[in-house]
């Protein structure tokens, strides 16, 4: 998808078997991911409303709302609303409509846009990216040695066979290090209630006086 719509290579082969989505916490933990796409869009929605409230003048990514009273009003007053109504209507607060809309996004990066347009054509570069079939150097790499089964392990190229010596060690070492935590643990709860229940012996100056005179 990456390279599909953004152009971007992968650094490695890519297959069915990867899952790079999984790697953001709002995927397992099942967080609805929505909230941020439909965020980014309607930020530049209060943004040109605020703007306009402020009576700014020109282009949208140079305005500034600083000490514009009337634009706080708005924003104060859709953020008094909190949970109590739904988000439509407070944004109704700030722009004057419910509706979700990309128009202000395009307008803020309108300048960005045409400048982008004007240096491509004008290097004569294509537009986009073409459809094609793009293979890794690591791939490739691989290719030109067949069954060299390295991974990488903490950081280091080995062999796999080495890698699982190294999981079995640190295995072994985390466990070592547990057993000698519980034992150190037990041995001074141990100390603990010896000293605790053990009864107390004040000084025997009489049994001493006896022994002498006897």
């Amino acid at each position: 998808m990456g390279l599909k719509y953004q152009g971007l290579c992968p650094p490695v082969a890519r297959s069915q078997d990867d899952f790079d989505p999984g790697a953001k916490f709002h995927i397992p933990s099942s967080v609805p991911y929505i909230r941020y796409f439909v965020g980014f869009i309607i930020q530049f929605q209060f943004h040109e409303a605020l703007c306009k409230a402020a009576g700014h003048k020109g282009p949208l990514h140079q305005c500034d709302i600083f000490q514009s009273k009337e634009a706080g009003k708005r924003l104060g007053d859709a953020m008094k609303l909190g949970y109590s109504k739904p988000w439509p209507e407070a944004m109704k607060l700030i722009t004057g409509q419910p509706n979700m809309s990309a128009s202000a996004m395009m307008n803020y990066f309108k300048p960005l846009l045409d400048w982008l347009l004007t240096e491509n054509g004008r290097h004569g570069e294509q537009l986009g990216w073409p459809q094609y079939n793009w293979t890794p150097d690591s791939v490739r790499s691989e290719a030109s040695f067949p069954g060299n089964g390295r991974v990488n392990f903490l950081g280091l190229n080995l062999e796999e066979q080495q890698a699982r010596v190294g999981q079995w060690v640190l295995l072994f070492l985390g466990v070592a290090l547990l057993v000698a935590t519980l034992g150190l643990t037990q041995r001074l709860f141990s100390i603990r209630s010896h000293s605790i229940h053990r009864p107390h012996r004040g000084p025997q100056f009489g049994s001493e006086v006896e022994l002498r005179h006897s």
